[in-house]
């Protein structure tokens, strides 16, 4: 945990496990959109909306974006491509926070995947679930009475989270879950841990500590190629013709299949592994993310 000071001169603590490293944070962002929008489902429900105009087009995008918490309905656009055409967080709160010397603190994340990087928190502006928390839904409530006196027009990040409490939720060391028995035991499941996640990073963010002190980190300096294999692999390339394109030197000292044991070699074994590592990377953050909403 690290020590900050308020304003008035007391402390409350943030917690080390990665969410304090914006650039990180950003990060994460980007590879959970880059794996949801290769997902089957969300292209298809994409493609559905393309289909569609006026007042069907726009409820059902309010539905596509409860889904999946994200402002983006075009699956070929690259994150890249969709802070090219959205405000982001730092643009959108920088004013805000340069005043009070704390800009550095809010990534640069695109306000379209504000709310994916909210999930990703481990916290959902959601109360339509499958479990419900009494704290939980009060801290949702703390944060939209204070967004209606600020003028706050999108869901804060947990970032904003201190200010936006303070004084106004002091988390007890028990939960009460009221749980839809009538529900799929898999949805229970998934969103009692949901919840639990959830007040655990509330808790931390307030100066509570966690049964768990979690300090998880990610490494992405291979997420771009290990994404470009993946789609090499979707454009129905052989594992031979991946292996040359994406390490042609390599392939010239190592080659491709060994023959003589009929065995993969050490370069198409790895581009198999980015494929598989993809593919779990895209039902990870896709179940992580989605809500239960049908569109």
């Amino acid at each position: 945990m690290k020590k900050k000071l308020n304003k008035d001169g007391s402390y409350f603590y943030t917690p080390e496990f990665g969410w304090e490293d914006t650039k990180q944070k950003e990060y994460l962002v980007r590879r959970a959109w880059e794996a949801v929008r290769r997902n089957p489902e969300f292209r298809k429900d994409c493609q559905g909306l393309i289909q569609m105009d006026g007042e069907e087009h726009e409820i059902t995008f309010t539905r596509f974006k409860e889904k999946w918490g994200v402002a983006v309905t075009d699956p070929d656009y690259s994150y890249e491509d969709v802070k090219n055409v959205s405000t982001t967080m730092k643009e959108a709160h920088g004013s805000v926070a340069a005043r009070e010397k704390d800009k550095d603190s809010i990534p640069d994340i695109p306000m379209h995947l504000s709310e994916l990087d909210n999930r990703l928190s481990g916290f959902s502006g959601d109360i339509n679930r499958t479990v419900h928390c009494e704290e939980e839904l009060g801290v949702i409530s703390s944060i939209r009475d204070r967004m209606k006196e600020t003028g706050q027009a999108s869901f804060p990040s947990v970032d904003q989270w201190p200010n936006l409490l303070k004084g106004r939720w002091n988390p007890s060391r028990y939960a009460h879950l009221t749980i839809d028995i009538e529900a799929p035991i898999k949805d229970i499941l998934k969103e009692v841990e949901s919840t639990i996640k959830s007040l655990f990073v509330l808790r931390l963010f307030m100066g509570f500590t966690s049964p768990r002190d979690e300090k998880k980190r990610y490494h992405f300096d291979d997420d771009e190629e290990n994404f470009k294999v993946y789609d090499l692999f979707e454009q129905d390339k052989t594992a031979d013709e991946i292996i040359k394109l994406m390490w042609p030197e390599e392939y010239k000292r190592y080659g491709g299949r060994d023959t003589k044991i009929a065995e993969k070699g050490r370069l198409i074994q790895r581009a198999y592994n980015k494929r598989e590592r993809i593919t779990e990377w895209i039902k990870e953050y896709s179940n992580l993310i989605k809500h239960s909403i049908k569109i």
